[in-house]
């Protein structure tokens, strides 16, 4: 499969050193792609959340200024609590 018309392309399965990498232009090679069920899976719940998630850049532009400046502070009662919380909520569906 060639996606642009340069006659170079790289050998999966070849040999290493100077030339390694580059292919005759009379020849050809291919290779096989196959995506695991669990690449799959991630893309499907990277797809779900990014399209439900309301992503504020503004928000996380915001955030990422404080971090770089020290002025953000980490309440570790409120991590420790939401983390408690989401602990409970993962064992009540997985009870379900």
């Amino acid at each position: 499969m060639k996606i642009n018309s340069s006659t170079d392309s790289i050998r999966l399965d070849g040999p290493s050193g100077p030339k390694a990498g580059k292919a005759a232009p009379s020849e050809k090679s291919s290779a096989d792609v196959a995506i695991s069920s669990v690449a799959t899976k991630l893309n499907t719940l990277e797809t779900q959340f990014s399209d439900e998630s309301g992503f504020d850049a503004a928000k996380v532009g915001a955030i990422k200024d404080a971090i770089r400046e020290g002025r953000f502070a980490v309440n570790a009662e409120v991590v420790a609590d939401k983390l408690i919380a989401s602990a409970q909520e993962l064992i009540a569906k997985k009870s379900s």
